[in-house]
């Protein structure tokens, strides 16, 4: 299992931190996502009025992910403590955020496999 960090500063006036709890095979496949638009325009608000919209896929996530290898046995403490961590993320995990990109194979790969196809 991977438990995935992501946080970055936004604007200097605050930090946006979230996690989520992958499956080896699903953050395989979301990170090919990443990869597979890599130089497109990346726009992801999360909230009114704030958000990251002058960035490439590439550029929003690098150096901004920390991922960690974590045994079966601490990924079921977690969704125990927390059980929405492998569905939607903890804090500010950018869920859904292939939603308006134009499909590569790799983002219908990730989305056929996290909708159960």
């Amino acid at each position: 299992m991977q438990l995935i960090q992501f946080e970055r500063d936004w604007a200097d006036e605050f930090d946006i931190v979230g996690i989520k709890l992958m499956e080896d095979e699903e953050y395989e496949l979301w990170s090919a996502a990443v990869t597979s638009l890599a130089d497109v325009p990346c726009h992801w608000y999360f909230g009114t009025n704030e958000g990251f919209d002058d960035d490439t896929y590439r550029t929003l996530f690098q150096g901004h992910l920390d991922v960690k290898d974590i045994s079966k046995q601490e990924g079921a403490l977690l969704m125990k403590l927390m059980p929405h961590i492998s569905k939607y993320g903890v804090g500010q995990w950018p869920e859904n955020i292939f939603e308006n990109e134009e499909e590569t194979p790799e983002v219908t790969a990730y989305w056929n496999y996290i909708n159960g196809e």
